[in-house]
């Protein structure tokens, strides 16, 4: 970041302007919706059935030693993204809590293309990479965009839903397996359990003693 620029933000800071606000983006395909998101994502809006995008405005505490975006906040982005995507369709906390289950993510990823600083706005994505026929596996895509179109990041977020009671994996109710197809695009894969199998990490358990020492 540019001296300027990082004086400037050092002072939106101080005063307070750059205080986070998410709000989420209502979305349809529409030649205006495209415009204000750049052409990029104007093309990438073509192959979707619906996609829900949510708005942050980056903070201070959002920026880590390098002044950009840091790893930390990219991942609470896509969870925050995500949860405001569930609370949208009708599955947030209260629905959850009275369904007894909770969405867990098993492995997650990420690709950076560009740079995101203080007091720059960002969208993020929520999209349905794949899903079992049971519901019962997903997996989130999230891409970063700045108002013009630029693609700066890429998230990719597998995940099971469980039962709260029994901490065991478990089949949402329909209202989410209905709320999840409307954003399945002609590219959403049918996940299995082994999806999960295959995984590329796995537990490797080791003797305690080796901290002893």
């Amino acid at each position: 970041m540019e001296a300027a620029s990082f004086f400037r933000s050092e002072v939106a800071e101080r005063s307070g302007a750059n205080r986070a606000e998410g709000k989420d983006i209502a979305n349809s395909p529409t030649r205006a919706a495209a415009k204000s998101f750049g052409e990029g994502i104007a093309q990438n809006n073509k192959q979707n059935m619906e996609k829900y995008f949510y708005k942050f405005d980056v903070r201070w505490s959002d920026i880590d030693a390098n002044r950009h975006l840091a790893n930390s906040s990219y991942m609470a982005y896509c969870a925050q993204a995500r949860m405001a995507f569930m609370n949208k369709e009708k599955m947030g906390l209260a629905q959850l809590n009275r369904w007894g289950i909770g969405p867990v993510i098993l492995h997650e990823r990420f690709s950076f293309f560009k740079e995101i600083y203080a007091d720059q706005v960002v969208y993020v994505s929520v999209e349905i990479a794949g899903n079992s026929e049971d519901a019962s596996i997903y997996q989130f895509v999230h891409n970063f965009y700045l108002p013009d179109g630029t693609h700066c990041a890429i998230a990719e977020a597998t995940g099971v839903w469980i039962d709260m009671m029994l901490r065991k994996t478990t089949t949402p109710p329909d209202d989410i397996i209905l709320a999840l197809d409307k954003y399945k695009t002609p590219d959403t894969k049918i996940m299995t359990r082994e999806d999960i199998k295959n995984l590329p990490f796995r537990p490797a358990n080791i003797d305690p003693e080796i901290f002893s020492i």
